[in-house]
């Protein structure tokens, strides 16, 4: 959210180039504009003004559309459509190894409420060793292709979520009995044969799962052997991000265990990209222990992925709506993924529904959407200077734009505007005819 001082420095700057009529105008509607920002901005609690500052400064990019008429002359005075198709951010669901997608699509689609905010899913523990070996050699990888393939209809992108586990328990029975070679040589083999399969097909992994609190691999081989592992996917999948991942870390009482956890790892030069974060959010939710906790987080410099957002049962919508703000505001975290039991879905503790036993919004869920479809989006119609350009400011994401020419014709064109590091520049797309003749193709 710009700040009122910044709105009127810019506007100063140009308002009186104008025509005096013209002026007087702009000057009215900007009156109205920064009353109205300081009626809104009043009624926050400083956590959130703060919070929504710096969403417009990490999660909105500068675009500078351009409209020509079909013989590139600039065309002043054009309306200018922009419609938000897509986020850039990671946002998606969260499915657990029993789900599939007709599970949770009763009766949605892409573009119904709470679904249309998302543009990925995370496969969670599906793809974990013990889920597709439970015997040894099984091997078994017909869930994941089958969210894969369904992801990838709906041009979703999808993580692959944990590959092994750092818990001991969430071993298969026949691991215990092997020796220290054999062991080594089937976690390599599993890693190669998942990396070769399906990491050109994902976005990121989460290599090593549920790593706060457990040691699996370092007790049973050695911290070498992680590095290793770490090192191997890296160089077999050089562009998807290697995780490590980590449950309920917001958790007051496990924060600082698990920046000792990344620290220790670190220390130990495992390459690690991303950290992956489990994130439960109880009814009593703290705005400012919540973002302790994040900068506590981030003081590390990896990457956050909350890849598991669940609320407590008994958590209020106001609740769900702080947690969402305080995540979302965050420089470090980079993707959002929720959750998604069902009013009707047993869990352990009790996660507030999102959906009912019908695949229709619950008022939780309505919050979610409405964050993300109403709030953090970017959607309008702005008409084009003397120059035939417009410059604005939007969420990253994919758009659909198009301009109404003076002879009605209306020209469209998509972009792509990415979340670009601070001060990389402006985004510029060019908006123009298509002519195409109808004469035969010499």
């Amino acid at each position: 959210m710009t700040k009122p001082s910044a709105i009127w420095r810019v506007m100063k700057q140009h308002v009186f180039q104008l025509h005096r009529g013209t002026a007087m105008r702009l000057c009215a509607l900007m009156l109205l504009t920064l009353t109205s920002y300081s009626v809104k901005a009043q009624s926050m609690p400083a956590w959130e003004r703060e919070a929504h500052s710096r969403i417009d400064q990490i999660r909105r990019e500068n675009l500078k559309v351009i409209v020509l008429d079909q013989g590139q002359t600039p065309l002043p005075g054009v309306n200018v459509k922009i419609t938000q198709r897509r986020h850039a951010m990671p946002l998606g669901l969260t499915v657990s190894p029993d789900q599939l997608p007709l599970d949770i699509l009763v009766s949605q689609n892409l573009s119904a409420p709470l679904f249309r905010v998302f543009n990925s899913v995370n496969l969670g523990d599906i793809g974990r060793w013990d889920h597709l070996e439970p015997e040894m050699g099984l091997g078994d990888t017909g869930r994941i292709k089958y969210w894969l393939n369904w992801a990838n209809e709906l041009g979703m992108r999808v993580r692959y979520g944990s590959v092994f586990s750092a818990n001991l328990n969430h071993q298969t029975e026949w691991v215990s009995i092997l020796g220290r070679r054999d062991l080594m040589a089937s976690l390599e083999l599993h890693q190669r044969q998942i990396l070769n399969q399906f990491g050109t097909r994902v976005s990121a992994i989460d290599l090593y799962g549920h790593a706060l609190g457990h040691h699996f691999v370092e007790q049973q081989l050695s911290t070498v052997m992680l590095r290793r592992m770490y090192e191997q996917a890296t160089a077999v999948c050089p562009e998807v991000p290697m995780a490590v991942q980590m449950d309920d870390v917001l958790n007051p009482m496990r924060v600082k265990q698990a920046v000792a956890r990344m620290s220790e790892l670190k220390n130990a030069f495992v390459p690690v990209e991303q950290w992956s974060i489990g994130v439960h959010i109880p009814a009593d939710v703290d705005p400012h222990k919540l973002q302790s906790g994040l900068d506590w987080l981030a003081s590390l410099n990896v990457p956050i992925m909350v890849t598991n957002l669940s609320f407590a049962s008994d958590c209020s919508l106001e609740a769900v709506r702080t947690a969402l703000i305080m995540l979302y505001s965050h420089p470090a975290v980079k993707g959002i993924y929720i959750a998604l039991p069902s009013a009707d879905e047993m869990t352990s503790p009790p996660r507030l529904p999102l959906t009912d036993a019908r695949g229709q919004m619950t008022r939780a869920g309505s919050v979610v959407d409405e964050m993300f479809t109403d709030t953090w989006i970017s959607r309008g119609e702005l008409k084009t200077d003397m120059r035939g350009s417009v410059m604005t400011r939007v969420f990253s994401g994919l758009y659909d734009l198009s301009a109404t020419l003076p002879d009605g014709q209306v020209a469209y064109t998509s972009v792509y505007v990415p979340d670009l590091p601070e001060g990389q520049g402006n985004q510029t797309v060019v908006i123009s005819p298509l002519s195409v003749s109808l004469e035969p193709i010499n």
